[in-house]
């Protein structure tokens, strides 16, 4: 199995650039370093209504955060083991 890439890049450089980054995890993580040390990794997951086949591959979305972000009123979630 391949190893995955991690983009790494400064919080400074991160802020600069953060149209950029948001891309880039599109594709593969980015790890954000403060002070030379990794800080938080930034990965995208898609937002789904389908049921995980276990629960606990999954984080449901709050109602509160789906409708502030405008989604539909359906229950949704994300399923973490697709962002391996």
């Amino acid at each position: 199995m391949p190893t995955e890439q991690i983009l790494t890049v400064t919080s400074a450089d991160f802020q600069r650039n953060l149209g950029l980054y948001q891309h880039e995890a599109l594709n593969k993580p980015v790890a954000i370093t403060q002070n030379g040390r990794p800080r938080t990794v930034l990965r995208v997951l898609p937002v789904t209504h389908k049921a995980p086949q276990r629960m606990e591959d999954a984080i449901e979305i709050p109602p509160a955060t789906t409708q502030h972000l405008g989604l539909d009123s359906e229950r949704s979630g994300c399923v973490i083991t697709e962002g391996e």
